[in-house]
């Protein structure tokens, strides 16, 4: 039996209490299992830590965060009502310029027109006290 089972026996040949040593055994690994339970715990305390206090600082910060891109939302809107707006103004400026230009181009043609009509009969007049009214001779460019 001896050589079939040393581990049952102490040094002195008398048989150690099994159930003793299991009992002892389980309550080594109980206390093992409890420290690395322990430890676990305070590793995942000490990694959340830091972790929880970003979220907490974010959280403190969201309303404000919420507020200012609620603010840039409605700057956005106003600029573009106010580009719109621009838009419209430049757009009929251009409108009231091109209708004063057509205006004025037309003023400078009826006064052209005029001036060479009043230059034509004070020609006809001048020729016609000299007796030698003649009508202009044509051009090959005229119409």
């Amino acid at each position: 039996v001896h050589r079939l089972r040393p581990n049952f026996f102490g040094k002195d040949g008398s048989q150690v209490n099994l159930r003793r040593e299991l009992i002892e055994l389980e309550e080594k690994i109980c206390r093992q299992q409890q420290n690395a339970e322990s430890q676990t715990r305070r590793l995942v305390q000490m990694m959340m830590e830091p972790v929880e206090s970003k979220i907490s600082g974010i959280e403190v910060r969201q309303p404000l965060l919420d507020w200012k891109v609620s603010e840039l939302g409605m700057s956005v809107q106003s600029l573009r009502l106010e580009f719109k707006s621009l838009q419209e103004w430049r757009r009929a400026i251009e409108i009231g310029v091109q209708e004063k230009f057509i205006e004025t181009v037309r003023e400078i043609k009826a006064e052209l027109s005029s001036l060479v009509e009043s230059e034509f009969a004070a020609q006809a007049l001048q020729r016609s006290k000299a007796g030698t009214y003649r009508l202009p001779e044509e051009t090959p460019g005229d119409c």
